[in-house]
């Protein structure tokens, strides 16, 4: 006997309207891991020759280092105190008490 399992991908064919989509989801993907292979071909037909212009690599610096400060500074700032634990949210009395640092 079948068994029927929810998450088959090929149950998607049953419903209809579904698959497409599914498969636009996946072109989506598709496009979206192409696109900086795509932007480097086109940047080397477009400029055979020579590299980037200084400009363009500092700016390129200024946007990774200005990256990796914006990356340290959420990391300090959603940061749970050393030794506590997390309290997920909770429902009481009618209402959702959000998630919290707690003491261990």
């Amino acid at each position: 006997m079948r068994r029927r399992n929810a998450l088959r991908f090929s149950a998607l064919r049953d419903l209809p309207g579904r698959l497409p989509l599914f498969a636009m989801l996946r072109l989506v993907e598709v496009l979206l891991f192409l696109s900086p292979f795509a932007a480097f071909a086109l940047w080397r037909l477009l400029a055979p020759v020579g590299g980037p212009s200084p400009r363009v690599i500092g700016a390129a610096a200024g946007v990774v280092v200005l990256l990796l400060g914006l990356l340290l500074w959420y990391r300090t700032q959603d940061a749970l105190p050393p030794g506590s634990t997390y309290v997920p949210p909770e429902f009481h009395d009618g209402r959702i008490v959000p998630g919290h640092a707690g003491s261990p």
